[in-house]
């Protein structure tokens, strides 16, 4: 087992073939993520000492980052104890990763090419999220791919997709040709760090463009219900489409 120490004190332990944002997720620790697929750098840090290895290519970070050296910790592998530079989510608290059953409520073409989903879940059986994160569907034959919850956590224990779809696409080809009302689909997650931290009367901007303003929704409808304390002074949304 290698040792990963983090510039905030905190330690966690990677066995060899192990991403650090696994390992540190199966120590307590939360690290920032998003795709898991070395794309976005949401996840990236900074290495101060210590060798790792990318399992992937590291996509989401420039030449000069990579110099720089900062990896992505949702496709590195450390080969020696480490030191990294990262911030951690502190004491949020996330929604354990579930994978459930659950069948289509509703289908509504909101554009030639976006389509909104509802998904509910059986009686009694909570899916618990923060506005903000995603999930994969898994359909036919085990396709699995990604969509931002486009609602807050409601009373009823529905969850609203909005999915663009995409020319030749075998998830697209389901949704937009195929799928049914009470369909039945699993649900996996809920994933991500993208959500609303805490608040101190915060100017906020949002920006967007297409079926990303999925999440953006999400946590305006969550700032519309939160107490005063909890609201920013302002919201502002820039939403770009074509």
């Amino acid at each position: 087992m290698l040792n990963i120490h983090t510039t905030y004190g905190k330690v966690f332990s990677q066995s060899p073939g192990q991403t650090l944002l696994n390992a540190a997720a199966k120590s307590g620790i939360g690290l920032p993520y998003s795709c898991k697929t070395g794309r976005c750098s949401t996840c990236k840090c900074k290495v101060l000492s210590g060798q790792s290895v990318a399992t992937v290519d590291e996509l989401g970070l420039t030449l000069e980052e990579k110099t720089q050296g900062f990896i992505l910790s949702c496709v590195r592998s450390a080969l020696t104890d480490m030191l990294i530079e990262v911030e951690d989510l502190g004491d949020q608290v996330i929604p354990e990763i579930k994978t459930l059953p659950t069948r289509i409520s509703s289908l509504e073409k909101l554009a030639p090419d976006v389509l909104s989903v509802k998904l509910r879940f059986p009686p009694n059986t909570p899916f618990n999220f923060l506005a903000g994160q995603y999930v994969d569907v898994i359909g036919p034959g085990g396709i699995r791919r990604s969509y931002s919850v486009a609602n807050s956590p409601a009373s009823d224990n529905q969850l609203q997709l909005h999915i663009r779809a995409v020319q030749s696409g075998a998830m697209s080809q389901y949704w937009f040709d195929q799928a049914k009302v009470n369909d039945l689909l699993r649900i996996h997650g809920p994933l991500g760090s993208f959500f609303l931290r805490p608040l101190t009367r915060l100017h906020m901007v949002f920006l967007s463009t297409g079926t990303g303003i999925a999440p953006v929704k999400a946590m305006l409808e969550q700032l519309a219900t939160a107490p005063l304390d909890n609201q920013p002074m302002s919201a502002t949304v820039y939403w770009g489409g074509r």
